[in-house]
């Protein structure tokens, strides 16, 4: 056998290979808290595969001896780099998600921040339905060819930035109003990312907070 025989023979079981890593695998959908939708596990496992299976995909792809399997290379190729492009879309939105939930489900906060709120609300649709389609058939592979799925969170992760940058002004607003005033706020004690985000604020006064019924904190900056 020819070197270049034996290097296209090589390709050919190193792509019959890399398809068959992918028997069974599948993402691990889990409740999330009493949310009624669900999480994505551990992607341990997952992201262990991509990585080395990425490496050998693009040096196969940029070698002349791909020729003879060229469309199954780049077919693979792609689908290998959609689904690292959907997992790391997933995970962030994921982060996201988890992160403002609490905080947006405060009809206060809602009130107070209606655009974002609005936003929050499409995303966290967007995070049902995907995770609804996920719960029904997590193959990992199936996930990778659905395109529409990617573009949905990568749209979601569009829109959670727009209400980050929403909640940091709404924050810096009340950094700035709440050390001039003999003010006290009432949080809920659900709203503990709020509550962490309120205390990171660079206040010229001292911010004291005191625990009360019905599971809430006041929270009290008053001139010392």
């Amino acid at each position: 056998m020819s070197g270049a025989a034996s290097k296209e023979y090589s390709f050919e079981k190193s792509l019959e290979k890399m398809l068959k890593d992918w028997d069974g695998i599948e993402f691990l959908v889990m409740p999330y808290k009493d949310s009624g939708t669900f999480i994505v596990g551990g992607i341990d496992d997952i992201q262990m595969i991509l990585d080395e299976q990425t490496v050998k995909i693009l040096s196969m792809c940029a070698s002349p001896f791909v020729k003879p399997f060229e469309d199954q290379a780049f077919r693979w190729r792609k689908i290998i780099l959609d689904l690292q492009a959907l997992v790391d879309n997933w995970i962030t939105c994921q982060g996201t998600w988890q992160y403002l939930g609490p905080i947006f489900g405060s009809r206060d906060i809602m009130r107070q921040m209606p655009t974002e709120g609005e936003l929050f609300q499409t995303v966290d649709q967007t995070w049902r339905d995907v995770m609804k389609k996920t719960y029904a058939v997590p193959n990992c592979l199936e996930a990778a060819k659905d395109a529409d799925r990617l573009q949905k969170l990568i749209e979601a992760n569009r829109l959670l930035e727009l209400v980050n940058k929403g909640l940091a002004q709404y924050l810096e607003v009340c950094s700035s109003w709440i050390p001039t005033h003999n003010c006290s706020i009432l949080i809920h004690s659900f709203h503990v990312p709020l509550l962490r985000s309120l205390l990171k604020l660079d206040l010229t006064h001292p911010l004291s907070i005191f625990w009360k019924e019905n599971y809430s904190y006041v929270m009290t900056c008053k001139p010392t």
